[in-house]
């Protein structure tokens, strides 16, 4: 394939894929310096149930090998659990691994109080759906 008719065809298909921008809506930092954030444009509510995608900013602690990670969770606002549905991490050198659980995988956990997995819950479950 000539140069020119691959540049028209990566731009063609650029053109046809949508583009999402995500609305970050900060929540909490925790005592090692990350930060947390949930994506209030990917929140769906199916009674108690709320499934969102969250950011988890690592770049301040150094502990942390990621930089980033992409999180999708399902909370249950009533009984405060929280299942991990996907992850994404995200690392320095540009690289990145991906993680989805299976349905049996997915587990629910209880949520310790005063966490930023506690404040994440209450974030998300007072929320409102876009």
């Amino acid at each position: 394939m000539k140069p020119i008719k691959l540049i028209a065809a990566a731009a063609l298909v650029m053109a046809a894929t949508p583009a999402f921008a995500a609305n970050w809506v900060y929540v909490a930092t925790n005592d090692v310096g990350s930060d947390y954030y949930y994506d209030s444009d990917t929140i769906q509510r199916s009674g108690n149930q709320v499934m969102v995608w969250e950011r988890w900013d690592h770049s301040r602690d150094k502990k942390t090998k990621e930089r980033e990670r992409k999180v999708r969770f399902r909370y249950d606002c009533a009984e405060k659990t929280s299942t991990l549905l996907d992850v994404i991490m995200y690392y320095p050198d540009g690289t990145n691994g991906s993680v989805t659980f299976a349905t049996y995988e997915q587990k629910p956990h209880p949520l310790a109080p005063e966490t930023a997995g506690e404040d994440k819950l209450e974030a998300v479950c007072a929320a409102t759906v876009p």
